[in-house]
């Protein structure tokens, strides 16, 4: 597993994230806990292939803008 903590930078690319994040979550592939407008996802490698490079390509393809909080 892996976490990534990120602040989306505005209200509604937070939203648009919460969208597809809930749809990961349905599939077992990641956790969740949202703040303001920050996420600490937790994603599950034994459940997914998904890797943190593949995750912020995602983000970036959907047109998400973010800043890691590390």
């Amino acid at each position: 597993m892996w976490t990534v903590k990120f602040k989306m930078r505005t209200e509604s690319e937070f939203k648009k994230a919460q969208i597809f994040l809930n749809d990961w979550v349905k599939k077992n592939l990641v956790t969740f806990t949202s703040n303001d407008l920050s996420f600490i996802l937790i994603i599950r490698y034994d459940k997914s292939l998904i890797r943190e490079e593949n995750f912020l390509t995602l983000f970036e393809e959907n047109d998400l803008e973010y800043d890691l909080i590390h």
